[in-house]
């Protein structure tokens, strides 16, 4: 299985499982958490909460989801994908708990910032999984963060 959010370095990761998913010939799971919005709502006049829409996050989530779920499975490779309420690290081990993952792979850090250390992500999987994980040096200095659904970009980042 793979965790994604959608950035360039996940997809470089997602692409790497893809090719190991094709090897073995096995089924691929990716995975993308997402926060709802009631964490995050402005309350207005009279109490009425503005731009809760959680099903519009869910929507957007598995919108990414769907196309890469259609460009793995375009490569021959049988594909589940999975829209996860909640922090990253908790909905990927879930997942890989509940689909007997046998490996997880992972980009070694999101587009947070610029330090060379591996991302908490990835360190918290690490820490916590109950099968192998494979962490991927997938960033680089163009990494600025999520890209349009469907946009292709080359794995060494030109």
């Amino acid at each position: 299985m793979v965790g994604t959010d959608g950035s360039r370095t996940a997809d470089r990761a997602m692409r790497k499982a893809t090719d190991l998913a094709r090897l073995c010939s096995a089924r691929l799971h990716v995975v993308t958490a997402y926060r709802l919005q009631a964490d995050m709502t402005v309350i207005g006049p009279m109490g009425i909460a503005l731009g809760a829409d959680d099903e519009k996050v869910r929507s957007e989530v598995e919108a990414m989801l769907h196309g890469r779920e259609k460009e793995i499975s375009a490569e021959g490779v049988a594909v589940s994908v999975h829209a996860i309420p909640g922090r990253a690290v908790d909905a990927i081990l879930d997942v890989a708990d509940q689909e007997h993952a046998d490996v997880i792979v992972l980009g070694n850090r999101g587009v947070q910032g610029s330090r060379p250390s591996l991302g908490s992500v990835p360190f918290n999987v690490l820490q916590h999984a109950r099968c192998a994980v494979i962490v991927f040096p997938t960033s680089t200095t163009a990494d600025l963060g999520p890209f349009p659904v469907g946009e292709v970009t080359d794995p060494n980042g030109s």
